[in-house]
């Protein structure tokens, strides 16, 4: 006949004491990677919103930016600096991207080289 010895149900409990901790354990890992992609969505989707692809039409001798996406009209003026002053008061942290060779970032809107890596 099989007997049960207290060496036996430490085992068992044990056993059971560990699968607890792997569920409590993969709980708050899956927690920890639900929480950091959505901080990520958070990031990206204030990018997006800060940031502008400009469409240039110029009028009469007056540039207008526009957003090429939304259409939303971004500012005016008769030179670069008439348009990075309205920047400067309206736009504080957007970026511009003005063509493929040009992008303007707040607060100051000097101009940034995109093509250049970040490390």
């Amino acid at each position: 006949m099989f007997e049960v010895t207290v060496g036996f149900w430490n085992f068992v409990l044990q056993i059971i004491v560990w699968i607890c901790i792997a569920k409590i354990f993969s709980k708050l890992l899956f927690a920890y990677i639900e929480y950091k992609l959505d901080v990520e969505k958070r990031i990206v989707k204030h990018l997006n919103n800060i940031t502008h692809q400009v469409e240039v039409e110029q009028h009469d001798g007056v540039w207008y930016w526009y957003d090429l996406h939304t259409k939303q009209f971004i500012a005016q003026g008769r030179t670069r600096d008439e348009i990075i002053t309205v920047l400067k008061s309206r736009w504080v942290d957007h970026i511009f991207l003005v063509s493929d060779t040009e992008l303007l970032v707040g607060p100051e809107f000097s101009p940034v080289d995109p093509n250049v890596e970040i490390k």
